[in-house]
């Protein structure tokens, strides 16, 4: 029997979740630039951890104006809202969001990921104009 996560992969036509429950792949764009999204199936929470990277990366310094932006759209989990961040290991944006699979609904993935691009192709095109 198909289960919600399985639904969510099979909704965006990926393959299916590796044996450390990630499924990762790109989307290419026009530019020929790509969007690297990852998918994550947190079965202890029941929910599907979904991001996305912004292409370009983040300069060495900020300027005021667009580290306010940022921490404002950090706090956005909090409405539950799309978060940006940063991981570690990464020069460039991460955009994401936490789809609950207990009560998914079909499609439910396709929108989540669509809100995901947009914001991604939204901190593209600030990013170049970031430095403080």
């Amino acid at each position: 029997m198909e289960n919600n996560f399985e639904r969510a992969l099979a909704d965006l036509g990926v393959t299916p979740f590796d044996a450390d429950d990630f499924c990762s792949f790109s989307l290419q764009r026009d530019d020929q630039s790509s969007i690297v999204v990852n998918l994550f199936r947190d079965t202890n929470a029941d929910l599907l951890r979904m991001s996305a990277y912004t292409s370009n990366i983040v300069p060495q310094s900020l300027s005021r104006e667009f580290f306010v932006r940022f921490a404002t759209a950090a706090m956005e989990p909090f409405r539950d809202n799309i978060g940006v961040g940063m991981t570690e290991e990464s020069e460039r944006l991460c955009v994401y969001y936490n789809v609950a699979m207990k009560d998914y609904k079909p499609g439910n993935s396709v929108i989540v990921l669509e809100a995901l691009l947009r914001q991604v192709e939204k901190w593209d095109e600030i990013l170049p104009f970031a430095a403080g």
